[in-house]
Parts: structure tokens; sequence; C-alpha cells
């Protein structure tokens, strides 16, 4: 999968990946907040209600649009065969997106579901309230799409970019896949 028509400007595009039954619909009608079937939402929404957490971050993680920002990690990732998904690509264009805009190290998240789901995880973080603060730390809200890659250098090794909201059929420029 080549993204290179998506490289520049840089943190102009970002790169939500999804199963390619998904793709007509998302091409009509646009992207939805996450989707309430997502086995991660599922899971993180679960750690946090399970551990009291409520609106710890700015926005409701169950309720965003999640994407990759770095195109050469999503080359990467749609090169890969993960348990034989039929996974596509979809690329927005910031520049057409009225929601709120957010960085943040995804692989805080990760471990937050890491400590949810194992009872010895191989995690950074020793605990799960370690990981949660780690996560809130990282996040990042973005005023326009100029900064994008001058603010991933803040976020950590694995940025993750969180749109609070919907993302409109007019900001979809490409499916791939």
């Amino acid at each position: 999968m080549d993204l290179t028509p998506f490289r520049r400007p840089e943190g102009r595009f970002a790169f939500h990946i999804t199963a390619r039954e998904n793709a007509s619909s998302i091409q009509k009608d646009g992207l939805r907040q996450s989707a309430a079937c997502n086995s991660d939402t599922e899971t993180i929404t679960e750690a946090f209600v399970s551990r009291g957490y409520d609106n710890v971050f700015p926005f409701d993680r169950s309720e965003v649009v999640y994407c990759y920002i770095d195109a050469d990690y999503t080359e990467d990732y749609g090169m890969c065969d993960w348990f034989g998904t039929d996974d596509v690509v979809v690329v927005i264009d910031l520049k057409r997106v009225l929601a709120p805009l957010y960085l943040a190290d995804m692989s805080a998240a990760n471990e937050c579901i890491d400590h949810h789901v194992a009872p010895d995880p191989a995690t950074v973080t020793d605990t799960f309230d370690e990981a949660v603060r780690k996560y809130g730390e990282s996040i990042v809200r973005l005023d326009g799409t100029e900064l994008v890659p001058k603010q991933m250098s803040k976020v950590g090794s694995y940025p993750e970019l969180i749109i609070d909201g919907d993302v409109p059929e007019e900001a979809i420029v490409d499916i791939r896949g």
C-alpha cells in the first residue's frame, strides 16, 4: 500500500484502519465515532468504568475516531495480515474536519488494556493507574494541523490522532487497501 501522495504537507492527513466491508458506507456517510462493537473500545471502556474512572480525559475514548498520523507505520500495518483480516486504510484530510483534534501516546492506552486483561503484563508502567496518568499527560490538543509534526515528538513513540466527533464524507479523500 502506497500512501506517498498523502505524506505532504506533514500532519495534514490521518489514516484510519477499518474492515473493507465498512468502506462503502464511509465513502457515503463519512466516519462515525467509535463503533460500540469494537473490542478495543469495549475493553478500555470496561477497564475505566470498573476502576472508577469517568471523564478523566478531555474526550470520551469510546466516542471518538482513532487514526494513525504516521504514513510509514500505516503502510507497515497495511502490509501485515492480522489474523486474516481484510482491512482498508481511510485517508482523512484533517483540514476538512471540524471536530476537536488531539494527539496522545497510544502505547500508554495499550498499557491500560494490558493491565486490565493480564494479571502480570509486560509493560513499562507498573499499574493501571500509572498507565492512565501517563496517557493523560501525553494528550495534546491541536489547534490546526500545522504543528502536528512538532507535537508528535512530544507525545511519544506511538502517537495516535483522536478526532473527538464524526468525520464528514468530504474529509474522506481516499480509501486504500
